[in-house]
């Protein structure tokens, strides 16, 4: 969703939590996994595949929903360096209204639906990921 992308790595909030600027921003964001060798902290979003709602008869399609989960990643030991960075995706994204969408149409609502917080180790190296999960519907 180029709308997700746009948004997050237009965020001057979400480069000065990353302490980056806001011109090294995209280096930090990512659909769905970043790339190796990528600094910490990064932001990872993916979208899980649409539901349509559709009307009776012939009619095209009313409106998409789609599920969009934006998460900070980090080589940290404590969810705490994140917090301020998962702040700023949530402040962003929900309740987003009539955003304009860069493939045609408009965001009709974003919600938050809940939150995502859990450790991974990857090849011996610790990294936490904090942030959310929300309910983007899209016309």
């Amino acid at each position: 969703m180029e709308w997700a992308y746009g948004v997050l790595t237009t965020l001057q909030p979400l480069a000065d939590a990353l302490d980056v600027t806001l011109a090294e921003l995209p280096d930090r964001v990512w659909p769905e996994v970043a790339p190796t060798g990528t600094a910490s902290p990064w932001v990872v979003y993916n979208i899980a595949p649409p539901v349509d709602v559709l009307s009776i008869g012939s009619a095209p399609r009313l409106m998409s929903g789609v599920s969009l989960t934006v998460q900070v990643v980090g080589q940290v030991r404590s969810y705490d360096s994140l917090t301020d960075a998962a702040r700023v995706i949530y402040d962003a994204m929900h309740g987003a209204l009539n955003r304009p969408v860069p493939a045609g149409g408009v965001i009709l609502t974003a919600r938050r639906e809940g939150g995502v917080q859990y450790p991974e180790q990857a090849a011996g190296i610790e990294y936490r990921h904090l942030g959310h999960t929300f309910q983007v519907e899209v016309q």
